[in-house]
Formats: structure tokens, sequence, C-alpha cells
């Protein structure tokens, strides 16, 4: 992202421990991402893992296909399963999550 001459805002690094939501996280060190239920039963908070991988508790709102194909990852109930993890936040605004919004 600093490549591509994008504000600091738009870009970061987050450090996450163990058993923590990637979202609770990202809150606690600043950062104003989007969230609704805090549950995994909307897309508000959705990401699209780029790198490693996120494990998610159970969820109710995405398909075997935008998990398994498309790499979209809730950041409310979902933590990091390898050391590095890039992923890009923010991800509600894709045509496919749209009907799942609050």
């Amino acid at each position: 992202a600093a490549d591509a001459d994008l504000d600091a805002e738009d870009y970061g690094t987050l450090e996450v421990n163990q058993g923590e939501y990637i979202l609770e996280s990202a809150e606690a060190q600043g950062y104003d991402w989007p969230f609704s239920c805090r549950a995994g039963a909307c897309a508000n908070c959705a990401s699209i893992v780029k790198e490693g991988d996120i494990e998610m508790d159970m969820q109710q709102i995405l398909s075997d296909e935008e998990v398994e194909e498309k790499n979209v990852r809730l950041t409310c109930i979902g933590s990091p399963a390898t050391d590095e993890v890039k992923i890009v936040y923010n991800a509600k605004h894709l045509d496919y999550l749209q009907n799942r919004v609050i």
C-alpha cells in the first residue's frame, strides 16, 4: 500500500495477540474500522486475505465460496492463523457483500 502512494491512514501494521480478534486489536491501536454486529452475522467488518490466513469463530453470513475462493474473512470474529497476515479491510463495499451490510 505504501508503494502505491496511498495516504498513511489507508494502510498500516497491526499487532494482534494470540486469541484476540483483529477488529478488537485494530480499535485498541487507534484504527477506525467499520463494524456493526460484532458477532459474524453481517459483513460490515469484512476483509480480504491477501497473504497468510485468518481463522474465524462460527460465522453465519459468508458462503463457502466467499471464504474458500474469495478469501473473505470477518475481522470481528477472526484471529490470525499464521504469523503474518496481509488483508484489505473495508471489503463491505464489494458488490457480492452489499446485501449483508447493516
